[in-house]
């Protein structure tokens, strides 16, 4: 009885985004570390890059913010209908955005950079990596929607599972090992490879926990 309620406890408050917070930081902490052995000037590109992706980022994350209130309230009140409704309304406006910020940084990366920063050789090489680590935005979105839905139905274990998965599992190693095989690109390349991937299993956990719950689809 005891052990179900520290369990209960743990998945109801923000533990697991605290630790899926300090995931992140470290995930960082290790791009600047590998990127800084490349010289100052792809150091310099990818630290402008890793701020311009944050624009579309963190509006799918208040996105995701908005969502956990009502889709927890409708959950626990047993209104799943609208909870499924919020929660597909949340997805389908995070995709879009994270579509129009994909089209408007391939169509001006040079031009955001230069907000940054004016010199020509860097322009260049940020707005090489900011074409390739945008196409990473709808995935990145989506495992912040699942692990924010996990979180609002008080899923604390699982919803840290999948942060752990993103960062510990697929994107610090990948980041070394993408590192090793194909340089400074490889890094730049990590995210949208290492998302793809926890939106796989994100699914794969949701899908299984519908089944436990078959109003929630």
């Amino acid at each position: 009885m005891q052990e179900n309620k520290n369990k209960e406890i743990f998945e109801t408050i923000p533990i697991p985004r605290a630790l899926a917070t300090l995931l992140f930081d470290l995930a960082y902490v290790v791009i600047d570390k590998l990127a800084a052995g490349y010289g100052d000037i792809p150091l310099a590109a990818v630290g402008i890059v890793l701020k311009a992706e944050r624009l579309p980022l963190n509006v799918g994350i208040g996105l995701c913010q908005g969502m956990m209130p009502i889709a927890a309230y409708n959950y626990s009140s047993g209104n799943h209908q609208r909870m499924k409704q919020v929660v597909r309304f949340s997805r389908l406006a995070g995709l879009v955005i994270g579509a129009v910020s994909i089209i408007l940084y391939e169509a001006f990366a040079a031009e955001i950079l230069r907000f940054f920063i004016k010199d020509p050789e860097t322009v260049r090489i940020g707005a090489n990596f900011l074409r390739i680590r945008c196409l990473a935005t709808p995935f990145m979105f989506m495992c912040f929607h699942l692990v924010n839905l996990f979180q609002a139905v008080g899923k604390g274990g699982k919803a840290l599972f999948l942060a752990v998965v993103r960062w510990a599992v697929f994107n610090i190693p990948l980041l070394f090992l993408f590192n090793a095989v194909f340089g400074m690109y490889g890094i730049v390349c990590t995210q949208m490879v290492a998302d793809m991937c926890t939106v796989l299993v994100s699914f794969y956990v949701y899908h299984q926990f519908v089944k436990t719950c078959q109003s929630i689809t």
